[in-house]
């Protein structure tokens, strides 16, 4: 993140929420980090529930920030797209029921819309209670649009190794993490955040798999995935 500001703005029942503004810096940060981060020192009324991306911050003459000149994010935003398979309208529901949003799109970013990890936990229970497929709480931080959860489930296997790349870019050796069966990379937010930008981290999960399966048997199926 490059610059940001936090303003309130109302929603569409005239209630005041916090929405961040960000310039990013090279590649986007994922919304669902940025919550992560702020959570380690904020408490939950004081996170953002929206995240919103400029190309610059609006400033004053005087170089300050000009926060009432910051746009509110419905105005930003195209038509939502509206969903094109079957899949898509059930992932859609799902996200609509969790986010309690009805005017979300098949590209809107879970997080951008209050998700959280919370959230994303109770998402994936509705997946699984719709579709069969049980997928990882974490998959949500790369695939946190509704056109690419419905991917992820198309590709889903009721028992499989899942891996979660929480941070691609760096220049160390990727640093691989096994939560453990039944566990969800999800846990590891705050270790990235603690991480040194450079350090990829890969985060697993085994989904639906039952003993007797080694560790680097598991390691070898998630990396290779």
């Amino acid at each position: 993140v490059a610059d940001a500001a936090v303003w309130t703005q109302p929603d569409a029942d005239g209630r005041s929420r916090l929405v961040a503004y960000l310039v990013d810096r090279g590649a986007p940060a994922l919304a669902g980090i940025l919550r992560s981060f702020l959570a380690a020192s904020l408490p939950a009324a004081l996170i953002p529930t929206r995240f919103v991306r400029l190309e610059s911050l609006p400033l004053t003459p005087s170089g300050k920030v000009s926060r009432p000149s910051l746009p509110p994010p419905e105005t930003l935003r195209q038509t939502p797209l509206a969903p094109r398979t079957e899949a898509e309208r059930t992932i859609l529901a799902l996200f609509q029921e969790v986010l309690e949003a009805s005017d979300i799109g098949v590209r809107d970013d879970f997080f951008e819309w209050g998700g959280d990890s919370l959230k994303a936990v109770a998402l994936m229970a509705r997946v699984f209670e719709a579709t069969g497929i049980r997928l990882p709480a974490a998959v949500i931080l790369t695939a946190s649009t509704v056109e690419d959860l419905a991917k992820e489930v198309a590709r889903g296997d009721p028992g499989q190794v899942m891996s979660v790349w929480m941070r691609r870019s760096g220049d160390r050796v990727p640093l691989v993490c096994l939560p453990g069966l039944g566990a969800d990379p999800l846990w590891m937010l705050p270790l990235m955040a603690a991480l040194d930008p450079r350090q990829p981290l890969l985060g697993l999960s085994f989904v639906g798999l039952k003993p007797p399966i080694t560790i680097s048997d598991a390691a070898e199926r998630g990396v290779t995935a």
